[in-house]
């Protein structure tokens, strides 16, 4: 005897489908935050940590190249595997990651860490519009990606200005641990 397959109500669909948007919003402002927390913090890193100019680019272009590497990764890897999956897996060890440099005072571990971070996060954006494909319909599926990408412009005007007010008030970690914990 085969299972019986109850509806999903329209209402009960457009309040999941309206949840995973704001998730995914959520989730990818913070996954901007994560990667460009060095990028905002260079300054305060570069005077307290006594980092030179081709350090902080060999730590800014490891990340850019795993990011770039790992993005195309993501994608072929979101068509095989949970797309949700990998966005929250890539947003937890993004995490960890940026809570993790502010244990360091070299150049080196902050390279490999924030490479690390690049590699976990390639997957977030692919996934994204895989799981964004998967609840929209297509005549609203533009629309939705547009605002879905709006999420980065958030992140890079309300990052600076937010790591600004931490360091002035604590100092450059500070701004690691908090993106990184939410």
């Amino acid at each position: 005897m085969a299972a019986e397959v109850t509806p999903v109500s329209s209402g009960a669909y457009s309040l999941c489908k309206w949840m995973t948007f704001w998730s995914m919003y959520a989730g990818y402002t913070l996954a901007v935050f994560n990667r460009k927390c060095f990028s905002f913090s260079m300054p305060a890193i570069m005077q307290n940590l006594k980092f030179d100019k081709d350090q902080l680019g060999l730590i800014s272009s490891s990340q850019n190249l795993a990011y770039t590497l790992s993005k195309f990764c993501g994608g072929v890897l979101s068509d095989r595997v949970s797309a949700k999956v990998l966005f929250a897996v890539g947003l937890f060890f993004s995490g960890i990651f940026t809570v993790a440099l502010t244990a360091f005072q070299t150049a080196t571990p902050f390279a490999v860490f924030m490479f690390l971070q690049g590699l976990v996060q390639g997957g977030g954006w692919p996934a994204c519009a895989k799981i964004l494909k998967q609840w929209s319909k297509p005549t609203e599926f533009a629309s939705l990606w547009s605002a879905l990408s709006t999420s980065m412009n958030i992140a890079c005007s309300l990052g600076p200005l937010l790591t600004l007010y931490l360091i002035e008030r604590a100092r450059w970690q500070a701004c690691f641990v908090l993106f990184g914990r939410l």
